[in-house]
């Protein structure tokens, strides 16, 4: 769940476990296959993914998913993506619904 890190975290083990039990082939093709298949999978087409369905841009997936672990544990990797992109179309309305006031004013002073 974690970006980037996240596979590792799983991976390494695995590895290391192989790594000390002899197996070198082995222990060496999961860390690649880990890393490159199942590492771009995770980060990087979720993250386009995301972007296609919900049309969320993947800059605020990472801020959302890395901010919210630390303030609001587990329930932060679902719900801060969710706030943040909540957040930025609270701002489009509103400037969208206030953002021609100045002119309006400027124009009639």
């Amino acid at each position: 769940m974690v970006p980037f890190i996240g596979t590792f975290i799983g991976i390494f083990p695995v590895f290391v476990l192989s790594l000390a039990s002899g197996n070198d082939f082995q222990a060496w093709g999961i860390l690649i296959y880990g890393l490159v298949v199942v590492g771009s999978t995770d980060n990087l087409i979720r993250l386009f993914l995301l972007q296609k369905m919900d049309s969320i841009h993947p800059l605020i997936t990472l801020i959302g998913v890395l901010l919210g672990i630390p303030l609001f544990g587990f329930v932060g990797l679902i719900f801060d993506p969710l706030i943040i992109n909540l957040f930025l179309i609270l701002i489009k309305i509103y400037k969208k619904q206030y953002g021609g006031q100045k002119s309006k004013r400027a124009q009639s002073a």
